[in-house]
């Protein structure tokens, strides 16, 4: 198991610079956000200590958990990033991670039957209304990628379990509310936090 940890750790770090170095060619940007400043993403190389956790949390479960939620902890690393940069989840991403999603829930219902996949629908359709509802009562402070962002997690963590899917959604609000809170500043981006509360919930989770 320690030897497990160890090359998760790695095998993330190697991810985490990869993300970062794509991050900083700016690719995503939009011509109008060509002159802000480079991005601070220096926290990607976090990724390493995410995926340790994940392996730490997930090994005994069934495999596809794995499969499903490594590839995604690194695509809400990059996706983080890019709202950090430019206050914006983009569909290409967003669309490749739903995707990724999609194949896991799949591979696992396959395995253990179609409960899995009517509850990931569910669990999507639940944050993204409670999300939608967000979005209309704060007049569109928080746009429809985080509804759609909140939608994969949901799908994502209730494969682990519905508390985690629970967790995960509601921990990523009460850190945003503290992190805007402390900044007195309600124009941050929702993006990071989404990604935060998902990992720490699936990491955290009984």
């Amino acid at each position: 198991m320690i030897w497990a940890l160890a090359l998760a750790v790695i095998a993330g770090d190697v991810v985490g610079v990869l993300i970062f170095r794509h991050v900083q060619r700016l690719g995503h940007r939009l011509p109008d956000e060509a002159r802000r400043s480079r991005p601070s993403v220096w926290w990607l190389a976090f990724l390493g200590p995410v995926w340790g956790l994940l392996v730490w949390r997930l090994a005994s479960e069934p495999w596809p958990l794995l499969v499903l939620w490594l590839p995604l902890s690194a695509a809400l690393a990059w996706l983080a990033a890019v709202d950090q940069d430019v206050s914006r989840l983009p569909d290409r991403l967003l669309t490749g991670t739903a995707a990724w999603t999609g194949v896991s829930i799949l591979l696992r219902m396959w395995i253990t039957g179609p409960s899995v996949g009517i509850e990931a629908v569910l669990a999507a359709l639940l944050s993204a209304g409670g999300f939608a509802v967000i979005h209309f009562v704060g007049r569109g402070e928080r746009g429809f990628g985080d509804i759609k962002l909140a939608a994969i997690i949901g799908a994502a963590a209730v494969t682990v379990s519905w508390p985690t899917a629970f967790y995960a959604l509601v921990g990523a609000c009460v850190l945003a509310l503290a992190w805007g809170a402390a900044r007195r500043d309600a124009t941050f981006a929702f993006g990071p936090w989404l990604a935060v509360g998902a990992v720490l919930a699936v990491g955290l989770a009984r």
